[in-house]
């Protein structure tokens, strides 16, 4: 699994994420991944990431994707996909966890995105173009105006 990931939440079911004490941290770098079981490392189907700043939209990228998989109307790409392709009973059965980065969480994103695809553990993970993780590689609302950048080396 590729570092900078400091700390995975547990495996949640989508609708336990609902639950407060549950949500993602406040202040820190996410990522996170949905998969079709309670493991981060095999049957992924989306791989994301955000800041969960005051600043920037990572908890809200994680909101807008369980309501748009829940059929609740939210603007979501990837969860109006998810709707699209699989049955309600199997949505909510889903996982969601994320873990907390230090750095951009675009980076950690695309590095998560890649092991994946190349590791063949996830079949049903698609990405249209996956970019690769490059040392350029941060965003542009939070990362670049701080001038944030990583504090570790991530994987080859």
């Amino acid at each position: 699994m590729p570092n900078p990931v400091t700390h995975w939440s547990k495996a949640l079911r989508v609708g336990d994420v609902t639950k407060d004490p549950y949500r993602p941290p406040i202040d820190k770098g996410l990522v996170y991944v949905l998969a079709g079981g309670p493991d981060r490392d095999k049957d992924i189907l989306y791989v994301g990431g955000g800041h969960a700043t005051k600043n920037a939209e990572g908890r809200a990228r994680i909101g807008t994707m369980i309501g748009a998989m829940l059929g609740f109307g939210l603007w979501n790409l990837r969860g109006i996909k998810i709707a699209d392709e699989f049955p309600f009973d199997e949505v909510v059965k889903f996982y969601l966890m994320w873990g907390v980065v230090e750095g951009c969480p675009i980076r950690a994103e695309r590095e998560l995105l890649t092991w994946h695809l190349k590791s063949g553990l996830s079949p049903r993970l698609v990405a249209s173009k996956p970019r690769q993780p490059t040392d350029t590689a941060y965003c542009r609302k939070v990362c670049i105006p701080e001038r944030r950048g990583w504090s570790s080396v991530p994987c080859p």
